[in-house]
This record gives structure tokens, C-alpha cells and sequence, in this order.
């Protein structure tokens, strides 16, 4: 399966899988909506589990994408290349890193996006603050954690319910970050701060934020931004990284964990790990090939999670459940959907174990 992700400049409609052309693979495609300008373009099934080769995705010449007065969209090349070289060539042995001592588990806001939509049918929506909106070439979607922002933030939570913003990630990117909020749990501050003195003073000093300097500068510098991630180990471990780093194709070890080596299982910190979970469950992994799901993500939020299925290595529903009796009642009775969505919701900011 290969995921590329489409961002329009503006809303647009009338986006399905007839308006694109994958190259160099006979996978079938399917479009799934993350926002109004955003969609994921998932590619599954044909020759890709045995393919070494280019794949890339081209508009089609008879696309019928519209902006929402009905404008034709441009036919013209995007900003960002838009092909895939896969290798399915077995990996040589790399040195190995032990687990790290912490573990900082993450929603992040593309997957929390994905649970409003199956749960409500609606998809992010935001005057104030475009979903891929970047600072210091991070791109905050993939990094913020809006429920652990609320349950960290009761004051933003407070405005989110009395309607002053739709989302806790608008309220982060207007001010949060000037006021040295945590985004998730992958940034740290104390951490951060006693690891690096000249950041401590400029912050004591008043001219920046702890995650205004890791965002901005830190993670380009290779800084680390908890005590889970050292920057360096992971370019150690992962050469492909360094490559692409040096070609700047990504602009740091942290840039390309948080967008592609978190999915990829390279460290354990995601509380939903697609990789992990395609692993774990064969008929999802077929019905994703078959193309029944874009992502097993999507079979997770609406079937999985319901039927005791684990998301990743870090979370054990079954174990979790006989933990912690009273979730399980809960369960039981209808009042939550499985132990997953409790420790989503409440049990992280409850300090509850992951079973």
C-alpha cells in the first residue's frame, strides 16, 4: 500500500480516483477526503508487494476537480514531486538502538481528523488555521495531539466548548506556541531546556519559547526533543535518513520522523501504528489491498477498535480493560466504544497504564 497525500491551494469538490493516473504500478487507487483541500490517494493491491521500481501519480487528462465556485482546477505539475521509488529488497542489518526509556505516545491530528470524520461526517474545517500549515518546515498536523492539548489545556478546552475556536490546534498555532504550550507528547520543554543552557537563557530572557526554538531551529540543529528521540541515533540507524537529509529532501532527523518513520514503525511512539496493525491483522491488510479501506487506520476507527483489536505495540485493549474495571463497564454497557477510545479521551490525562 502507498499513500500520497493531495493539498490543494483552496476547497475544492468533484475529487475521486477517475481525476488521477498512477505510473509504473497496476495498484488500483482510491481517494479518501482528510479536509476540504486535502485528500489522501491510496494506492493498493497489483504489483506493488513485489514491485522495485518507480510509482508516481499524475492528474488525468479528462480530471473534472472544481473550486467551490466551479472553477476548473489548472492542469500543471505540483509543487512537490509526486513519485515513489520502492525497493522490496530485504534490508541489511543496521546497528540497533535499545527501546527508548520513555515512551510519548501520540494521536496526532491527521488521525484524530480521521476518527471526527467516521464518527460525524465532518472534516476539518477552520477559518483561522490551515490544516498543513508548516513553522520552521515542521508541518504541525503530523506533530500536534488535539485531545491531549484539551485535556493538558482546560482553559483552551473551556473556549473550544463556548465556540471561541473549533480546535485546540487553532488556539496552538495563534498563540500556544508564544506561550510555550506543549503541542504532544513529542516536545518536551523541561527536557528540552535542561539539555540545551543557551535555550534556557533566551527563554529566561524573554525572546522566545522553548518550542518556538525547537521549531524554528532546534530540531534543524539535530537538538532533541524529549528524552524518546535522540536525533542522532536515529540518523545512525537509519542511513536512508542521512541521505535524505543531506539532499535535503527533509530538513532534519525529527521532520522525517514525525512525517513518515513514526507510520513506518521506526520508534515506537504512535498510538495508532498503521504498519504494526497491517501486520497484526491479515484480513485488514487484504481488505486494504483489495481497496475496501484507504488505510487500515480507517478499518481500526470504525470496526477494529470495536472488536478488541490493538493499535499499535504500545496499547493493549484487552489487558487495558482488565486493568481498569470501570472502563470495561462502560464498554460493556455501550457508553464508550472500546477501551482505546476511554484511554484516548480520558485515560492518558488520568495517567492510566496502557495495559
Amino acid at each position: 500500500m502507498l499513500t500520497f497525500r493531495a493539498t490543494f491551494d483552496e476547497d475544492v469538490q468533484n475529487v475521486d480516483a477517475a481525476d488521477f493516473v498512477a505510473t509504473g504500478t497496476t495498484a488500483s487507487l482510491s481517494v479518501t477526503q482528510v479536509t476540504a483541500s486535502t485528500y489522501d490517494l491510496t494506492l493498493a493491491g497489483g504489483d506493488l508487494a513485489n514491485l522495485n521500481g518507480t510509482v508516481g501519480l499524475d492528474l488525468a487528462a479528462g480530471q473534472d476537480i472544481q473550486d467551490r465556485a466551479g472553477n476548473a482546477l489548472p492542469v500543471g505539475e505540483p509543487a512537490i514531486d509526486e513519485a515513489y521509488i520502492l525497493s522490496n529488497a530485504a534490508p541489511s542489518p543496521g546497528p540497533s538502538t535499545p527501546p527508548p526509556a520513555t515512551v510519548n505516545l501520540v494521536f496526532n491530528l491527521e488521525q484524530w481528523v480521521s476518527l471526527v470524520a467516521i464518527q460525524t461526517g465532518q472534516v476539518y474545517q477552520s477559518a483561522l488555521v490551515d490544516f498543513n500549515i508548516e513553522v520552521g518546515g515542521l508541518r504541525l498536523a503530523s506533530l500536534f495531539d488535539e485531545t491531549a492539548y484539551l485535556s493538558d489545556y482546560p482553559d483552551v478546552a473551556a473556549a473550544v466548548q463556548q465556540d471561541v475556536y473549533q480546535y485546540g490546534f487553532e488556539h496552538f498555532v495563534l498563540f500556544g506556541i508564544s506561550e510555550g504550550r506543549a503541542l504532544s507528547n513529542w516536545f518536551d520543554a523541561d527536557y528540552y531546556l535542561a539539555q540545551n543552557a543557551d535555550v534556557a537563557a533566551a527563554v529566561s530572557s524573554g525572546q522566545m519559547t522553548a518550542i518556538e526554538h525547537f521549531l524554528w531551529f532546534g530540531h534543524r540543529e539535530n537538538r532533541d526533543p524529549n528524552a524518546g528521540f535522540d536525533a542522532d541515533d536515529y540518523l545512525l540507524n537509519h542511513p536512508d535518513v542521512q541521505v535524505a537529509v543531506a539532499a535535503g529532501l527533509v530538513d532534519s532527523a525529527f521532520e522525517h520522523f514525525i512525517e513518515f518513520g513514526a507510520a513506518e514503525g521506526r520508534l515506537d511512539s504512535l498510538l495508532f501504528d498503521e504498519l504494526f496493525y497491517l501486520q497484526q491483522n491479515s484480513d485488514v491488510a487484504a481488505a486494504v489491498q483489495r481497496g475496501d479501506f484507504a488505510l487500515g487506520l480507517y478499518h481500526f476507527l470504525s470496526f477494529g477498535q470495536i472488536e478488541g483489536r490493538d493499535p499499535s505495540s504500545l496499547f493493549d485493549q484487552s489487558a487495558y480493560l482488565a486493568s481498569h474495571s470501570d472502563v470495561a463497564a462502560a464498554v460493556a454497557s455501550g457508553a464508550l466504544a472500546s477501551g482505546f477510545e476511554h484511554f484516548l479521551l480520558f485515560g492518558r490525562a488520568e495517567g492510566r497504564v496502557t495495559g
